[in-house]
C-alpha cells in the first residue's frame, strides 16, 4: 500500500496525542516525549516505502516510536555506564518517597504514580491499552508478542494496581479496571 507524504503527515498528526502519551509512558518527561514523537514521525516518513498496509498506520507508527525509544534508552544506559566507569561519583536517590506519595489527595495523581511504579513491561501495556486506547491485537503487533500474553500481562497489571490502590485508599466500588 502506497501513501504519499502529505497524506502521511496529515494522518500522523491525527495520531499525535496517542503517540505522545505512549512516549510519555516510557520517558516520563514531556519534552522528551514530544521529541520522541517527532523523531518517530520523521523516521516513519523516511520509511514510508516499507509501509505495507498490513497494520494500521497508527500501529505502524507506534511500533516505530517504541523502537526509537528503546534504542535511545539503550544508548543512554551505555553513556551512563561509560560515565560511571570513567568518573565514579556517588549519587543519591532523588525519587519521591512513598510517604510523600500517600500524602497526596489528588486521586488521579496517585493513580498515575501507581501506574508508573509498575514493571516496565506492565506499565507499557497499561499505557498502550488504557491511555492510548489500543486493542489487544494492536498491542500484540506493536510489541511482537502473542495476544494471550498481552491479556495475561494486563491481568497481572490490574491485580498489582488494584492491590496498590487499595493500600492508598483508592479502590472498592469507586474504582474498577476493566
Amino acid at each position: 500500500m502506497q501513501i504519499d507524504h502529505t497524506r502521511y503527515y496529515d494522518a500522523a498528526m491525527q495520531y499525535y496525542e496517542r503517540l505522545y502519551w505512549t512516549a510519555y509512558a516510557q520517558l516520563r518527561n514531556e519534552e522528551d516525549a514530544r521529541d520522541a514523537v517527532q523523531e518517530a514521525i520523521v523516521k516513519g516518513a523516511h520509511r514510508l516505502h516499507s509501509f505495507r498496509g498490513e497494520a494500521q498506520l497508527s500501529t505502524w507508527l507506534t511500533t516505530i516510536l517504541i523502537n526509537y525509544i528503546r534504542d535511545e534508552q539503550r544508548k543512554a544506559a551505555r553513556r551512563r555506564e561509560k560515565a560511571l566507569e570513567e568518573s565514579p561519583v556517588e549519587y543519591s536517590d532523588t525519587r519521591e518517597t512513598p510517604e510523600k506519595k500517600t500524602e497526596r489527595n489528588d486521586t488521579v495523581e496517585r493513580l498515575m504514580n501507581t501506574v508508573n511504579q509498575l514493571d516496565d513491561n506492565l506499565r507499557q501495556l497499561v499505557y498502550l491499552r488504557y491511555f492510548s486506547a489500543l486493542k489487544i491485537e494492536e498491542i500484540s503487533k506493536i510489541l511482537d508478542i502473542n495476544p494471550g500474553t498481552v491479556k495475561s500481562r494486563l491481568n497481572q497489571a490490574r491485580r498489582v494496581l488494584r492491590a496498590e490502590l487499595e493500600k492508598l485508599g483508592i479502590g472498592g466500588d469507586s474504582f474498577e479496571l476493566q
